[in-house]
């Protein structure tokens, strides 16, 4: 699951990703994003800021509802807290890295050769080889309050699959047009959200 990620790319990098002005929202700063605060999200007509936490439609009142931060690309299209912001709410969501937590073994290891006896979290930081932004694969909600938004994940890839079970759908710079557009068909976007080939990524521990 994607529940953090980190925006610090200078401007011209992000107006490049969409081909789009990009200027630094009222109340936003570069850096982590966690979820329930406010980040950068391109549309078909531009960039805008929205709160990362998608509400289902039906939510009166998103300051009590449960929020997600994340929608399965698998179920995205059927479950009904999703399916309509699949099929007419769609965005990018630009990021220069996203964050997983990896488990790694501390104290003695067994005198028979078994694992370790306790284990720890290592964050681990994963972005692109070549160093610029990229965009992940997003639906909104239009509610009161603001729009709120949820990030597509996916299975993972080679270089994910070693820590966690999912990571988020990225989308290629020549896809972006077609998720962005209202008219493509479903089957077309669902065959986007595969995993981002491993080879063009990179982790790192964070210290």
């Amino acid at each position: 699951m994607c529940a953090r990620y980190h925006v610090i790319s200078p401007i011209h990098e992000l107006t490049d990703l969409l081909d789009a002005p990009f200027t630094l929202p009222t109340g936003w700063l570069a850096g982590d994003i966690l979820p329930s605060n406010l980040a950068p999200v391109g549309l078909q007509g531009g960039w805008t800021t929205m709160k990362w936490g998608f509400v289902p439609p039906w939510v009166e009142d998103p300051v009590k509802a449960k929020i997600f931060i994340n929608a399965r690309s698998e179920t995205v299209a059927e479950l009904p807290s999703f399916r309509q912001a699949f099929r007419a709410t769609r965005c990018i969501v630009p990021a220069d890295l996203f964050y997983e937590w990896k488990e790694v073994p501390v104290g003695t290891p067994s005198l028979f050769g078994g694992p370790a006896d306790r284990y720890e979290k290592q964050l681990m930081s994963f972005r692109m080889t070549s160093g610029r932004p990229f965009a992940m694969a997003g639906i909104y909600t239009q509610s009161k309050g603001g729009d709120r938004f949820a990030v597509l994940t996916c299975d993972p890839n080679a270089l994910l699959g070693t820590i966690h079970d999912r990571m988020p759908c990225i989308l290629n710079p020549d896809q972006l047009h077609a998720w962005l557009d209202p008219q493509t068909p479903r089957g077309e976007l669902e065959r986007l959200l595969t995993p981002y080939p491993a080879s063009e990524m990179v982790g790192a521990d964070v210290g």
